[in-house]
């Protein structure tokens, strides 16, 4: 063995005599400055000056070697670097280890090169959209170039979706001016000003949180250019039309920039245009309190002008004036205050044919006609200002907000019941949200207070064929809510542990009478409630949460202690009662790739109803409608099972997800239902039943460069289940309903775009003992063209067709037309021309289906409109 390993050493030994390398070495300088140079490339070549036999790049001391295995006189030594004159030499097997090269400086002219930037860039959990790679001339607004970006979605009332879930803040330049009001943003910042759109996935709004708190929700930022910082931007559009005369005028001035912002608009039109919807308060994560500060709007008088189930610019007959200011400041030591005031005037018209058709098992239909000509009006104010100071160690918000609103509705119907309505159904409220975070280290404290004050005085009047004088419901409602706790929070290694404690109570106060002014009314009950209702939740939770990278899981353990006291004047009681609940929640959510993740939630609620579910004495909800409620405290429990698995490749843009949901809920009541010649009377009646809701849903957005299109699919089907006694006998309803909505964007190329929107849906309504009234299918889909001809000249055309099935063999079909035109005669000047509703359809008809209902309508829709105007920008 001993010798065999001397003959190896031997054979390596010659082998690296046989084998062994020449080096070549030297140093390469600037011949004018005597600078030795770095990175300076060194080829060394055959005679033919292709062949390289070897190269290298000069270090930082201008010094570079070489090894070749042979070496003939006739090689070259290329040295190169740009901005220098490249320089050959003939190397000499005399003299190889130490080669000067000399370098002239030269000026090199470079070849035109473009570069066009990718349309989707990820670093790590930030997704950015580059703006003009998705928009046109014809863009009018950024919320029209959102609807272009894969995985982006925006809804019909302005809620902005990423992969099928809502984003949980919109910033403008890393700032909330907006909070909850983000529609302003996307309907009136334009395109030309936002060089990206941001997305921040698994975004935690509040900074102390970030670390012991995650989501899966995703945050949306909006770049600005630098030419649009820190200036006064804005717009004056000016339009006119006819039929009947027709107006919209729309003023807009913002100044974004990262320490202070302002958002300031003026609108108003009579064209169809909903500009109400840019002030909805979309609901965003509440990471602090979960959904137990959002107060439900108790309506008891319901009588409204109603819009029908299609666009809003081909249904819509108002009138709309909108004012809205906005302004953020960043003060010192990172606190900023903001300031919301918004005023909306509205008046709108609707004219509408109904047949409303109630099931009975084992018994003809009962229906009611109805022909409705109302008039809604609107005045709503809110004043929001809010103090705010988010780091990593410190939170403090503090939000006080007020509403003052009146909507008075006017309806005139004809058919079974001719009559007049009359209501004023005012909203006013004042609340403040108080929450204050401070970290220690590994231990976090926190206190919170929510307060809210509501006034309810609703009133409604009717008069009847059948009555000799009006009749007049009144109902005041006033209600007072508080939720204050106190949490403490440490974190162990992956672990964190939470311990939290609160109260919060409820005040309401009814008091409603019906005046039938000598009318001798269908029903025998009490004609009024003095009603009164507290609630005291003491409750109390414990949980635990795991967190890494890939994994996060969290189960709380809250337990609640309601104590309530109910009292009515109706039997003169006082009951007083102690309810105690447990209502764990799990949740997961696992990262099985950087591209793929899966989250699940299980949890159990349980919600006391409100005053409106505990008025014993009747309440006329419209002239055919009369609810009651019971002396019993209302109860839901709520199961709720949810499964989601999303995947995104930014770089391949494409996004999917699919999702899928239920949640059996069991009551302690069941509404009653019984007829009265043309009134329908429901009344809360002590019964155990349940119900449930179970969807799946599932998504796809894919951006396909090389055509430069975007398309989607959005597939839903959904189950629902209730049940009501219904003429003395129980009834068992089965909603199921399909709906898919596919959607397609392209441009062709920078004359011609495309986009196709579609919204396929099918309903079956199944009520025991009665016949099935079958799958009614509906579609709605729109094409747009767009032509840019110019720069100076842009025209569009949309077609749309809709389809509404409202029994096996009846079915109604329209086709719609419009057509606009735009010119540019200099850079901050718009001429605008369009035509609506090209083929003046008058009508629509439509199906709503609810619990062992349904009701067909034939609507009045707006008729073919012309308008022309003028827009300034600056």
């Amino acid at each position: 063995m001993r010798i065999f390993f001397l003959t190896l050493l031997m054979l390596l030994s010659c082998g690296k005599i046989v084998f062994s390398q020449i080096s070549i070495k030297g140093k390469v300088q600037d011949a004018e400055k005597k600078m030795r140079l770095e990175g300076v490339v060194i080829t060394i070549l055959k005679p033919d000056s292709t062949t390289i036999v070897g190269y290298s790049m000069s270090n930082p001391k201008g010094e570079f070697n070489i090894e070749v295995s042979s070496l003939s006189d006739r090689y070259l030594l290329k040295a190169s670097l740009i901005g220098f004159k490249a320089q050959i030499l003939r190397l000499d097997n005399q003299n190889i280890k130490d080669i000067s090269v000399f370098l002239s400086p030269q000026v090199t002219q470079l070849k035109e090169v473009f570069v066009k930037p990718p349309k989707i860039i990820q670093r790590h959990d930030t997704i950015s959209y580059d703006v003009a790679s998705y928009s046109n001339v014809q863009d009018r607004t950024i919320g029209d170039v959102l609807k272009k970006l894969p995985g982006v979605e925006v809804q019909d009332d302005g809620t902005v979706l990423y992969n099928g879930k809502a984003i949980n803040k919109f910033y403008i330049e890393g700032l909330d001016m907006l909070d909850s009001r983000y529609g302003l943003a996307v309907n009136n910042v334009a395109p030309q000003d936002v060089q990206s759109v941001e997305i921040l996935e698994g975004h935690q709004p509040i900074k102390v949180l970030k670390n012991s708190t995650p989501t899966d929700r995703a945050a949306l930022n909006l770049k600005l250019k630098k030419s649009s910082k820190a200036r006064w931007l804005g717009h004056l559009e000016l339009e006119g039309g006819l039929t009947p005369a027709l107006w919209k005028i729309d003023a807009l001035a913002l100044k974004l920039s990262s320490q202070s912002q302002s958002l300031n608009l003026f609108q108003t039109n009579n064209i169809g245009e909903n500009i109400k919807t840019q002030l909805k308060t979309h609901v965003l994560e509440d990471y602090i309190n979960g959904q137990d500060n959002q107060n439900d709007q108790t309506k008891f008088i319901k009588v409204a002008a109603e819009n029908a189930p299609i666009a809003d610019e081909r249904s819509m007959l108002n009138r709309t004036f909108v004012f809205s200011t906005n302004n953020l400041q960043l003060l010192k030591k990172d606190y900023q205050v903001k300031t919301n005031f918004s005023y909306v005037n509205d008046r709108l018209s609707s004219f509408k044919n109904s047949v409303i058709t109630y099931y009975s098992p084992n018994a003809p239909e009962d229906r009611i006609i109805e022909n409705n000509a109302g008039i809604s009006k609107q005045n709503q104010g809110n004043l929001e200002v809010n103090i705010n100071k988010n780091t990593n160690k410190f939170y403090l918000n503090n939000k006080l907000s007020g509403q003052l609103f009146w909507n008075n509705t006017d309806v005139s119907t004809t058919g079974s019941n001719p009559n007049n309505q009359q209501s004023r159904v005012p909203y006013h409220f004042v609340d403040n949200d108080f929450n204050f975070i401070k970290a220690y280290r590994r231990t976090r404290l926190a206190i919170n207070s929510f307060n809210h004050l509501t006034f309810q005085p609703e009133n409604l009047n009717f008069t009847t064929v059948t009555a000799a004088n009006p009749v007049s419901q009144r109902a005041d409602h006033h209600d007072f809510s508080s939720n204050t706790n106190i949490s403490l929070s440490t974190s162990l290694h992956k672990w964190a542990i939470e311990y939290r404690t609160g109260l919060k109570a409820t005040v309401q106060r009814l008091n409603s009478v019906i005046e039938p002014n000598g009318n001798t009314l269908p029903v025998q009950d009490s004609l009024s409630n003095h009603a009164y209702w507290r609630s005291v939740d003491y409750y109390g939770s414990a949980s635990a949460q795991y967190m890494d990278d890939v994994l996060n899981f969290k189960i709380t353990l809250p337990l609640n202690f309601y104590n309530t006291q109910l009292s009515n004047t109706i039997d003169q009681t006082t009951e007083n009662g102690n309810h105690f609940y447990l209502n764990p929640s799990v949740t997961l959510n696992y990262k099985i790739t950087p591209k793929l993740s899966v989250n699940a939630r299980a949890e159990l609620t349980t919600k006391l109803m409100g005053i409106d579910y505990l008025s014993e004495g009747y309440i006329y909800q419209t002239y055919r409608n009369i609810v009651s409620g019971s002396n019993r405290v209302n109860t839901e429990r709520r199961q709720n099972y949810a499964l989601s698995l999303s995947y995104r490749s930014p770089v391949s843009s494409l996004f999917m997800a699919v999702s899928a949901s239920y949640a059996p809920t069991l009551k302690n009541q069941l509404i009653q239902r019984s007829f009265d010649n043309y009134l329908t009377i429901e009344r809360l009646f002590p019964f155990s039943n349940d119900n449930s809701v179970w969807s799946v849903s599932g998504r796809i957005s894919k951006g396909i460069d090389d055509i430069n299109a975007v398309a989607s699919l959005v597939v839903t089907y959904q189950n629902a289940t209730n049940a009501l006694l219904q003429a003395a006998q129980l009834l068992k309803s089965e909603n199921r309903s399909l709906q898919v909505n596919p959607k397609y964007v392209m441009n062709i190329n920078k004359h011609f775009n495309v986009e196709y929107n579609g919204s396929f849906s099918s309903n079956n309504l199944l009520v025991s003992n009665t016949p099935s009234t079958g799958s009614l299918h509906s579609f709605y889909q729109k094409l747009m063209l767009g032509v840019i001809v110019s720069k100076q000249f842009n025209m569009k055309a949309g077609f749309d067709q809709v389809y509404n099935q409202l029994t096996q063999s009846q079915h109604l079909s329209a086709f719609f037309a419009d057509f606009s035109l735009q010119y540019i005669p200099a850079k901050n000047i718009a001429l605008e021309m369009s035509f609506k509703n090209i083929f003046n359809k008058k009508t629509i008809a439509y199906n709503l289906i609810e619990t062992a209902s349904n009701t067909s309508s034939i609507y009045t829709i707006r008729p073919f409109n012309a308008l022309a105007g003028v827009k300034f920008n600056f």
